[in-house]
Order: C-alpha cells, then sequence, then structure tokens
C-alpha cells in the first residue's frame, strides 16, 4: 500500500466491503478530465506502467495509483501487470514520461497468485490471461515436482489453463524425464519437451501461444528469457548465466508484458526460488487436485481431509494405485503449509 499513502488515508466503503467492487477513498471527488482504458505491463517501484487498449499510440505511461480508485476485484494486490484499468494523465516529468493516475481496476478474469515473500500475505504475480506456461529444466538446474504441484494448485484456484514445458531436454535423460512427468499427461495437463537454446519444439510453443495471452513462470535458470528471445527472434530480456549452485540468477525483475504479434501477448514473470499457496484453504485444497475428482465424493465422511478419516474413498484410490502416491505426499505438503 505504499503507493497509496502519498495521497493520505484510505479506506474501504463499509457498504461495499463484501463484494468484488472496493472504492478506495481520500475524498469523493469526480473530475472532467479525460480519462483512458489501459493495460498495466510492467511495473518499477510504485509507479506502473500502461498502455492504451485501443488506437495506434505505443506510449507506456507511468502512472501511481489514485486517491479515489475503484477497484473491481477482492484482491489486496490491489494492481498488477495484465490488469485492464482507467487511468487519467498529468503531466510529463524530466524525463519526457507523461505522468498519470489509475483511478479504477476492472475485475480479473483470471490470476496466479502466491504467498508473498514478505510477510503473510498475497502477492498477485498476474492477471487475465488465457494460460500459463509453467517452465523446468530437465536438468541443470534439476526439476522439482513438489513445486510444480504448488503452482498447478494455484492456476487452477485462479481459473488459469496449466501447460507444462521441459526446457533443456537435449541435455538430459530423455526416457527418465518422460517417464516422471507421464503421470501430469494422464491427468490431462500438455506437457511440453523442448530445447530453447537449441530451437528444438519452440514452433509447438508457438502454436499453443497464438492468439492468446499466455503467462511464462518458473524458477530462476530454467531458460524463460532464452525461450522468450527465441520467439521473438531476437533479444527482449536479458540471458544471465546459471549460477554455481544451479539455482540461477534472477534475469527478470519485474513481470512483462510483451506482444509477440497484434493477437498473442507473453508475460514473462520474474524467476522464484520458491512458491507457497495463498487463498486455497485446507477444505478446498482437494477440489485442485485432478486426481482426487474421480473419488473424493465418495468419502463416508463429508468434508473429508483425505488423511486420517476411515473409509475414504481417496487413499482407498491410493492403496490401489490409482493415485500416484507422488502426488498424495505433494498434497500432504501443501495441506500442511495452509
Amino acid at each position: 500500500m505504499e503507493e497509496l499513502e502519498k495521497f493520505g488515508e484510505d479506506f474501504v466503503s463499509p457498504e461495499i466491503k463484501k463484494t468484488k467492487k472496493r472504492v478506495l477513498l481520500k475524498k469523493q471527488k469526480t473530475t472532467s478530465v479525460e480519462s483512458f482504458k489501459g493495460i498495466v505491463v510492467t511495473t518499477k517501484g510504485r509507479f506502473f506502467f500502461v498502455k492504451k487498449q485501443s488506437g495506434n499510440d505505443d506510449n507506456l505511461y507511468r502512472c501511481v495509483t489514485s486517491g479515489s480508485m475503484e477497484v473491481n476485484h477482492p484482491h489486496s494486490s490491489l494492481v498488477t501487470v495484465g490488469d485492464r484499468c482507467e487511468f487519467v494523465l498529468s503531466k510529463k516529468d524530466a524525463n519526457g514520461f507523461e505522468l498519470g493516475r489509475i483511478i479504477k481496476v476492472e475485475e480479473r478474469k483470471t490470476f496466479l497468485m502466491r504467498k508473498s515473500i514478505i510477510g503473510n500475505k498475497e502477492d498477485v504475480i498476474a492477471s487475465n490471461m488465457d494460460q500459463a506456461i509453467i517452465m523446468l529444466a530437465a536438468d541443470n538446474p534439476p526439476y522439482n515436482l513438489r513445486m510444480l504441484d504448488r503452482i498447478l494448485v494455484a492456476c487452477e484456484f485462479g481459473g488459469v489453463e496449466s501447460i507444462i514445458c521441459v526446457n533443456k531436454i537435449d541435455i538430459a535423460d530423455k526416457e527418465k524425464v518422460y517417464a516422471d512427468f507421464e503421470i501430469y499427461q494422464k491427468l490431462g495437463y500438455e506437457i511440453l519437451f523442448i530445447s530453447a537454446l537449441n530451437s528444438i519444439g519452440i514452433d509447438k510453443v508457438y502454436n499453443i501461444l497464438k492468439g492468446k495471452e499466455t503467462l511464462f513462470l518458473g524458477v530462476s535458470g530454467v531458460g524463460k528469457s532464452t525461450l522468450v528471445n527465441s520467439l521473438f527472434g531476437k533479444e527482449v530480456q536479458k540471458v544471465g548465466r546459471l549460477a554455481k549452485n544451479l539455482r540461477g540468477k534472477h534475469t527478470t525483475t519485474s513481470c512483462y508484458y510483451l506482444n509477440l504479434d497484434e493477437n498473442t501477448v507473453i508475460i514473462d514473470s520474474p524467476g522464484f526460488r520458491e512458491f507457497e499457496i495463498f487463498g486455497v484453504s485446507r477444505e478446498e485444497l482437494p477440489f485442485y487436485f485432478r486426481d482426487f475428482e474421480p473419488y473424493f465424493q465418495k468419502c463416508k465422511f463429508q468434508p473429508c481431509s483425505h488423511i486420517h478419516e476411515p473409509k475414504c474413498a481417496v487413499k482407498n484410490a491410493l492403496k490401489r494405485g490409482k493415485i500416484s502416491s507422488e502426488r498424495y505426499f505433494s498434497y500432504l505438503s501443501i495441506y500442511e503449509s495452509i
């Protein structure tokens, strides 16, 4: 809320607390200044860079949040990359950027949320994408399927279609990698095996992206920026060297909303080292595990945690090999962390 403090104290109007629509009020003011529809394309500090949704204006407008702002989503992360918004302009700064104020944020049709790395609060990484490409490396750094399961839950929670993309397949034991991801294919997730550096499988990635807005995400060092550069045919994101500890260096520091063509958008997000679920309750968690879907309504007790209750259909399916033990252990890990 740092960007709001500049404008004085704000509060949520009591009569709309229980709705998606919230209005942050310093004073109820009306303005005759012309407003524009925009898309938030990146952030820097307390500033949000916005481009106009229509017309031939390719300028980016550096904006802050207004002291009187209408918010049509339920999240405490008021503005993020991908948000559709309304903004007004004021004046140019010393660098020639036109300064603006965001006065309205539209409802988010989808979102990807995680627990913030600072404090027990939410971090909405991006919004309004059609799908997410979850990137992992077949080797260097090795993939972490526990983290993948957490990201898949977050995507399901935010209404985002998930596509798993395994990079660096050319330097790995292919048979072992294919076997590890077979369970995800059986669950209906699309899996891509590529080498961004050597242009293996890039055409398949492009065909999946065509005409959609896609969030790229994954841990540091898996090759997101290399893939983005390969798709654009030029360096649009800086590529860093992998750190000696195999965790990688952060080569992207903010989300960027990039137009691959007129109808195709890539949102490139910063690499991360951890991913914790936020906003999902323990009671809701089973709904975001596709493997549980055929069974959880058959449990004797409702609700069922699928951990200690007798006559649990999920545990019975686990014993019969219908549910992967590795996926079940992921469920237990997430359950305990919530």
